[in-house]
């Protein structure tokens, strides 16, 4: 099989990925919308509702306008705002399930903080203005393909997210510990173990 052909091919098996995922998506929006629409319905607005549209809808809008060299800069960033709404969503839920939730949501906030500030100096680094990131695009069967050559080492990137790793292996440290000792609670006093629904959402 010539270069061109297994490349066309990998093509091909992107788009029966892609359009497995949006099945599957589509397949859980039909499902649970009922229930979004009667959480939202006759309540006022807080952080975590507002956190929660933006994580459950941005993510689609990104996938759906995913075309064009301006497309290009709109997924990278908005992708890394989902990524941050998604982990203030986590921040809220793993501070309610500690005896001081307000000083436990402090601490982490002000390490989420930090993250954020260097995730943007990285991001702005990366692809930003004057960091000679280069597109071109290349005729292949009739077809024309966008390709991305970036300025810098592909290394960058991974050694930029090394303190949003770090922070991600804290949150799933804190959520183990929390779960561990409901866990270890619920059985002394009931003889079993019993998860609650609160400690059921921190996983979801």
């Amino acid at each position: 099989m010539s270069s061109l052909g297994a490349l066309l091919n990998g093509f091909q098996l992107l788009d029966y990925m892609s359009v497995a995922g949006a099945a599957a998506v589509c397949y859980d929006y039909i499902l649970t919308f009922s229930r979004e629409v009667s959480w939202l319905a006759g309540k006022s607005w807080s952080v975590m509702s507002i956190l929660f549209i933006a994580a459950r809808y941005l993510g689609l809008a990104l996938a759906i306008f995913l075309s064009g060299v301006a497309m290009f800069h709109i997924l990278i960033w908005g992708g890394l705002i989902y990524i941050f709404v998604t982990k203030a969503i986590m921040i809220l839920r793993v501070a309610v399930m500690f005896n001081h939730p307000k000083r436990t949501m402090y601490i982490l906030s002000f390490l989420y903080f930090l993250v954020v500030i260097e995730q943007f100096i990285m991001y702005f680094l990366w692809i930003g203005p004057h960091t000679d990131l280069i597109f071109s695009t290349a005729n292949l069967a009739d077809d024309t393909i966008c390709s991305i050559q970036l300025g810098r080492n592909v290394m960058f990137p991974i050694y930029g997210g090394i303190p949003v790793g770090l922070f991600d292996l804290l949150i799933l440290a804190l959520s183990l510990y929390r779960f561990a000792v409901h866990a270890v609670e619920t059985r002394k006093m009931l003889g079993r173990t019993k998860v609650n629904v609160y400690m059921r959402l921190l996983f979801e």
